[in-house]
């Protein structure tokens, strides 16, 4: 494997800035993190001048299901690639593969196909870290975009088959908490090791509550298909106050959360305010992006989904009111968080790095520019704009000039 020596960067690590620093990488891991120039009296095999350039660690992204017309749910495995090289480009290093709502059948097909990928001799297999499974055990008062004859009750001897097929393959689980039978759904996912969270719910506080007890410590995509506060009947009949999923996620400590920062399922505006509340530790970015995400305007049809792209930028489904994932990159999102929401460009940063490979225990490795770790760095332009993608040390996306 070849060396790469970075220089002449403005590097955000993202727990400091160095002003003029250097990186040296060798075997995919980097060897050498400095302000200035390097120390090593090797010659690197490669040089990238960096000058005027920002160079930041490869961004994680715990909610992909699909984009250049391909969707990990819907697409045959041959078509992953296509996918993960779209999100690469725009600067995802890590990713997990969502995958969403189906039919027993589909879905354990589909866990099963992500699972080969990884196995694969693919140049971007590695890139998918795992998978993210959405659903089918939402409420259907929140569905969102998922079909609603599909839905179901957790079902723990459904989950136990996707374990058993795929051992180690699921990362990451989103269901609605009140349901019958999640808290014990929840409980065997803690006790595999699987983040579980909260979303498409419309829990109170009480089963929040109870749901951290057993395991939950996440909210997917913070503010959609969830409740802020609302006013809920109390006994005798009078209406109290209620923090609902997102009050939940606001006021106990050990919720972590997502948001999909396009302008459309979030607000702008709250952002600051949710990170000042939480810290850039409990606030991860993510995209939601579906396979529609890099097409042009228009209406498509995958499997059973049909999403229309518009001219605003949001991605509608069948049914009116509701947003059917997004279009979004994790590069844009990121600069949405520093021109939209006012965060700084290391807080933004953190939240697409840092923060979502902390949540899935990969921070060792992933997440920062540090000695030791892998070698997955971005080269940005002082538009925030991607123009190189270093996987394990090796560029696997450049930017036309």
């Amino acid at each position: 494997m070849s060396s790469l020596l970075i220089r002449n960067a403005r590097i955000i690590t993202p727990a400091e800035t160095l002003r003029r620093g250097s990186i040296f990488v060798d075997r995919g891991k980097m060897r050498e993190v400095i302000e200035g120039e390097t120390r090593s009296s090797e010659k690197p095999d490669r040089t990238i001048d960096a000058s005027g350039k920002i160079v930041v660690p490869g961004y994680v992204d715990l909610q992909v299901n699909g984009g250049k017309g391909e969707g990990f749910s819907q697409s045959p495995e041959e078509e992953y690639e296509k996918i993960v090289r779209f999100f690469a480009e725009h600067g995802t290093t890590t990713m997990l593969a969502t995958v969403v709502t189906a039919s027993p059948e589909e879905m354990l097909e589909t866990i099963q196909h992500v699972a080969a990928f990884r196995r694969s001799k693919s140049e971007c297999a590695g890139v998918v870290a795992g998978i993210h499974v959405e659903g089918p055990f939402l409420n259907p008062e929140r569905r969102g975009a998922h079909p609603p004859s599909l839905l179901r009750k957790p079902d723990v001897k459904e989950v136990r088959r996707w374990l058993t097929a795929a051992p180690g393959e699921i990362r990451m689980m989103t269901l609605a908490p009140e349901l019958e039978g999640a808290g014990k759904l929840i409980s065997l996912l803690s006790n595999e090791g699987v983040v579980t969270a909260a979303s498409h719910s419309c829990a109170d506080y009480e089963c929040m509550v109870e749901s951290v007890g057993k395991g939950l410590s996440f909210v997917t995509h913070v503010g959609n298909t969830t409740d802020w506060p609302y006013r809920k009947e109390q006994e005798g009949g009078w209406l109290g106050v209620e923090p609902a999923v997102v009050g939940s996620f606001l006021c106990i400590e050990e919720l972590s959360g997502s948001v999909i920062m396009d302008g459309f399922h979030f607000h702008p505006a709250m952002l600051m305010p949710v990170v000042r509340c939480k810290g850039v530790e409990k606030v991860a970015l993510i995209t939601d992006a579906v396979f529609v995400a890099g097409l042009a305007l228009g209406t498509y049809h995958k499997g059973n989904e049909t999403v229309t792209v518009t001219q605003a930028g949001y991605t509608a489904g069948p049914h009116k009111g509701w947003l059917a994932g997004s279009i979004l990159t994790m590069d844009k999102a990121v600069k949405n968080a520093v021109n939209l929401a006012g965060l700084s460009l290391p807080e933004a940063v953190t939240m697409a790095t840092l923060t979502p490979a902390t949540l899935l225990g990969i921070q060792k490795k992933k997440g920062r520019i540090a000695e030791g770790w892998d070698a997955d760095i971005l080269v940005l332009d002082s538009d925030l704009n991607v123009e190189q993608t270093i996987f394990g040390g090796k560029v696997i996306s450049q930017r036309s000039s």
